[in-house]
Order: structure tokens, then sequence, then C-alpha cells
């Protein structure tokens, strides 16, 4: 009886916090379209303030809460008018800030504060007891405030005129704006609002269990899992998905273990997303620029000879690269941006019909854990268990994707998601074989004893060459064609007898073959795997390879993976800082070259000749008076 009615506590705490993350989340997202992946760092810098003020200045936890949320929420709002609101309606280069603001948020947090854990002193300490259960005060705190702010949100979205607006410019921006509503302040409000409310969450929960740098990864993953179960912009529905996430996982560890509860919870979720992708009170979004990732490559008749050349000549320096750069380094560097270009390239390749899938580096971890344990349990050699892991990549692909492949969206960027959190989770629950959180080592080599990489540099040199060449001949063939058919118009395409999900499916096994292959190539050269190297940040680190590069060029990841593995390595004599560098990278493509490095010359050309069409015009030349 206690055992039980401890769970319920520890139910009604973890859905409190959970629902007041997945709040300022969708508010977000409902009002500027954001999927803002840097949430679960907002989150956990709040927590480290709070810290900060009460552990080391010896401030009132409250004074600290309150301090916290003040900075927090002051920060929100220059995100808003300097991060967001200048890429309003552009989910790439959002992801992209996004991405950026994480990597800034949690390596200052690395450097200021270390990696030690942390607890934010008690705001109450003590323990109660009601009918036969321990119930500390800090639990009931948090639970209480969670649900008072939570109803004070239902009061103010639903009986202020700020509210009415806000769920306004939800529905329609344009009808708002004609109606005289100011969409900037509200983005201000919501994104002001928002992280208040990750602040209070990271506060509460660093009192009640503890403070890491990394803390925000989980909580993110939970909010966004509260956003679609319960549906996009329904706060209802975001309360019971609420309940039953903090339900499962307040219950599931007492007769399971952690990795096991995990991806049962999860697997729970895609079975409910199967059947009903809206979530439970939500309407599913039909817009279908919420997915899209816009793609204007055209190619000219002197761009069909410019980009093989270019390809050509690539090829040409990086295999004379070891001649005049013997470092090892520098080898082994360029051994692992040639296995990234090849992921990078297969995710591209899935995105070309519309889809944005977030479980792509899960599918290069189950290419390398099959491949390597094979190769140590069974004694295979790496030549045989390297296709044998892509094929299982492969399969696994195309089944999680056949059911869910006439979800679209963001919708399909959801499930796979959670996919991809359920894969890691069952890196753990094999731990027998995968060794788990430890790290599977081991693996047996490409090259038996070599002592040198050049083997390996000029077999992934080669293997690189080759990835890439089929996936150009796949895009740029009749089916990659119809599949980007597909991404700008399914209605239309569906209209004149394509079928949609039978292209995507294909699609997504052509993406999750080269992903496996790619994870297990890495697996044997690395000769040691960790669970880390195929999480979601994993994934979005792909996205970013492809986006920096230009998501729109074929060429695009093979130029975003060289700069961000090579730019950052120049200066690995700051290595305590080096991220700061992939950061800054991160937002002058971001907010500089939209299209991309690679279609950097493009945009310059494109500028030259509006700018020559200009002064042509002005000059009164070739125009009629």
């Amino acid at each position: 009886m206690e055992l039980l009615g401890t769970s319920v506590v520890n139910m009604f705490v973890l859905s409190s916090m959970y629902i007041l993350m997945a709040l300022g989340f969708a508010l977000l997202f409902s009002i500027m379209g954001i999927l803002n992946f840097a949430h679960g760092a907002i989150y956990m810098v709040g927590g480290y303030i709070c810290y900060q003020f009460a552990g080391e200045y010896g401030l009132s936890p409250w004074t600290s809460l309150l301090l916290s949320v003040l900075i927090i929420s002051s920060f929100g709002l220059i995100l808003e008018k300097f991060c967001f609101r200048p890429f309003f309606g552009n989910m790439n280069r959002t992801i992209v800030v996004c991405i950026a603001l994480i990597v800034i948020i949690e390596t200052t947090v690395n450097i200021a504060v270390g990696t030690y854990i942390r607890s934010i002193p008690s705001f109450a300490a003590g323990i109660i007891r009601v009918a036969n259960v321990s119930l500390s005060l800090d639990k009931l705190i948090t639970f209480v405030t969670g649900g008072a702010l939570l109803w004070g949100m239902i009061l103010f979205i639903n009986k202020t005129a700020w509210g009415e607006q806000m769920q306004a410019v939800a529905q329609d921006v344009e009808g708002a704006i004609l109606h005289g509503i100011s969409v900037n302040r509200i983005s201000a409000l919501a994104c002001f609002i928002a992280c208040g409310l990750a602040a209070v969450s990271g506060s509460l929960m660093g009192a009640v269990f503890s403070l890491s740098p990394f803390m925000g990864d989980y909580m993110l993953v939970k909010a966004v899992q509260l956003v679609i179960l319960g549906g996009i912009g329904s706060i209802g529905g975001i309360l019971f998905a609420g309940l039953i996430i903090g339900g499962l996982d307040a219950t599931l560890p007492l007769y399971v273990s952690g990795a096991t509860s995990e991806a049962i919870g999860l697997g729970i979720i895609i079975l409910l997303l199967l059947f009903r992708p809206q979530g439970f009170l939500g309407r599913e979004v039909i817009k279908e620029e919420y997915g899209t990732l816009e793609r204007k490559e055209t190619r000219t008749a002197g761009a069909r000879w410019a980009a093989p050349v270019s390809y050509a000549v690539l090829v040409a320096l990086l295999s004379v690269f070891p001649l005049f750069v013997p470092s090892p380094y520098w080898i082994h560097i360029l051994i692992m941006t040639f296995i990234y270009t090849v992921a990078a390239s297969s995710l591209r390749t899935i995105t070309i019909s519309g889809q944005q899938p977030l479980a792509h580096a899960a599918f290069m971890g189950i290419g390398a854990y099959v491949s390597a344990v094979l190769g140590k349990e069974l004694g295979w050699s790496p030549w045989l268990t390297m296709p044998i892991g892509a094929l299982m990549s492969m399969v696994v692909g195309v089944f999680i994707g056949y059911p869910f492949a006439r979800l679209r969206a963001i919708y399909y960027a959801m499930v796979s998601l959670f996919f991809g959190i359920g894969v890691i989770q069952v890196f753990f629950v094999f731990q027998r074989w995968t060794q788990g959180m430890s790290g599977l080592v081991g693996i047996p080599p490409l090259f038996g004893g070599a002592g040198s990489k050049l083997p390996h540099y000029y077999f992934f040199l080669l293997f690189a060459v080759v990835c890439l060449l089929v996936l150009y001949r796949f895009e740029f063939s009749r089916i990659g064609t119809t599949l980007r058919a597909i991404e700008q118009s399914h209605s239309v395409a569906s209209s004149v007898g394509i079928n949609e999900a039978r292209y995507r499916v294909l699609a997504l096994a052509v993406g999750c073959f080269f992903a496996g292959i790619a994870g297990a190539a890495y697996a044997h050269y690395n000769e040691v795997l960790s669970y880390t190297s195929f999480t979601l940040l994993a994934t979005l680190w792909l996205f970013m390879y492809a986006l920096i590069g230009g998501i729109e060029s074929f060429a695009g990841p093979v130029v975003g993976t060289l700069i961000l593995f090579l730019l950052p390595e120049m200066s690995r004599g700051l290595k305590t800082y080096s991220p700061f560098i992939s950061a800054v990278i991160l937002l002058l493509v971001a907010y500089l070259m939209p299209q991309g490095i690679a279609g950097l010359p493009a945009t310059i050309r494109s500028r030259w000749f509006t700018k020559e069409m200009r002064e042509t015009k002005d000059a009164g030349v070739g125009y009629d008076s």
C-alpha cells in the first residue's frame, strides 16, 4: 500500500513538471511554428541559476526561484527578437539556431560549473505522512506550484485579451494581422512565458532530484511526447498526456529495469500515434509547409558539368592529402568526415520526399551494433557483418516506416523521434551483448593489426565515393523526381496516381541502408561503440551537416560535414572552447547564408544579377520610357 501511494505521489510530481515544460514548448510551436529544441537547455539553465543564488550566494530558495524565472524569461524576449523572429516561418534555419543555442548553453555550463551533480537547497525541509505514505515537502510544493501555474495558464489563455490573441495567432496568423493583432508582441509574450515555465520546472526539479548539464535532454523529450500525444494546441490533451506519461514513469520502474520501462513507455506512445496521429484531443496539421524542407536546386547545362568536375577535383585532392599531411590525427579526422558525409547524405535522401527523420542516428546505431556484436560474439568477418548490419537497419526502417508512411510533416518527425529514443533504450535492455552504458569494446577491426591508418583512409575515401555516387544516381533518377513531386504537393502527386506511401517507404529503405552501412563501418574502424553516438542530438547534428552545407543541394551534406569537422579541429588547442566555434559557424550560416554554404555561389550570382538589372534600369538602357 505504501509503495502504491509513493508511486501516485511521484506520478503527480512528475506529471506537473512535464506539463509545465510541454505548455511552454506547445506555445512556441502553436504561435511561431518553432520546434524549440533548445527548450531543454533553457530548463537546465533555469535550475542552475536558482542553484547559484541559493547554493552559492546563500539567498532563500524562493528568492532564487523568482530571480531565475525573471532572468530566463527576459532571456526569452531576447531569443524571440534576435533568434526566432528573423526566421519566422523557416523551420530549417530555426533548427540551426536552436542547435547553436544548445551548444553554447551546455558548453558554458560545463565550463562554469563542471559536470558534477548538484542539488538546489530544499524549498521546505521536512516530511509528512498521509495514510502511511511519506511525502517530502519539496514534492508537495512542486506539485502544488505546478498545479497552480497550470490553472493560471488556463485562465490566462481563455479569459484574458492577450490569451485570446494568442489563440487567434495560433489558428491563423494572417487573419490575426488583418484584425490588428501585433504578432511580434504576442510571439514575444509566448517566448517570455515559455522560458519562465521552463525555469520554474528546472528549479523545482533541481530541488526534488538533482542538476546536471544534460538534464534538459530528457525533459525536452518528455515535453515533445506530451505535445504530440495530447494534441498540438490542446491544453486539455497535454494535461491528460502528462498524467499518462507521469504514471508510466512512476510505476513501470517498480516492476522492470529503467531502460525496459522507457522502451515500453515509448512503444505504447508509438502504438497510440499509429491509430490517432493527431493525439488525444488535437486536430491534424494538414499544412504541407510544416514538414517541408524547401528545395530549389535546378541543374542547368553548365551545372551538369560543373558539379562532376568539382567532385572529381575534391576526390583528387583528398587522394593526395596523406602525401602532404601524413599526420595520423588529421587522417583520422578525414576518415570520420567520410563516414558522417555518407550518413548525412543518406538522411537527405529521406528528406527529399518531404519527411523529417529524427531517428537517423539510431539507424546508424542499429547497423553499428548488429555488425559489431556479430563480429565479436560469432567471430564473423567485418566484410560480412557490415552488409548484414546495413540490411538490418533497412529492414527495421521499412518495418517501422510502412505503418507510419501515411503520416506527414510533424507527426512523422515525432514518431521517428520516439522510435530513435526507443532504440537507445533497447541497447540498454540487451546490455549482455551491447554492454549498455559501459560501451562495447573489442570490436574486430577492418584491417587486422594494421598499424598505419592509410589503408583505412583510402578504403573510407572509396567507401564515401561509391555511396555518394549511388545516392546521387537515386536522387536524380525517375524515383527521385517522383519523391520531389510528393514533397512539393502530396495531394497533387496522389491525384495523378503516385503511390505516396510506397515511394516514401522506398526513400526510407535507401536512407536507412546507407545509414546502417555508415554505422557499421564506424564500428569496425573505431573498435569501440557508445550509445551516445546515436542519440537524438547526434541526429540533429546530421541535420546540421546537411543544413549548413545546403539541404537544397546534393553537395550540401558533403560541404557541411567538411566544414563542421575540419574548422573546429583547426583550433583544437582551444579544446574547451572549440564547441563555440561550431556554434558560431551555425549562426553565421543561419543569418547570412539561407541556402547554405554550397548555395553561396548561386546566392552571390543572384545578388550580382539583381544589382546589374537595377543599375541597367536606373540608366534607362533597354527600357521604354
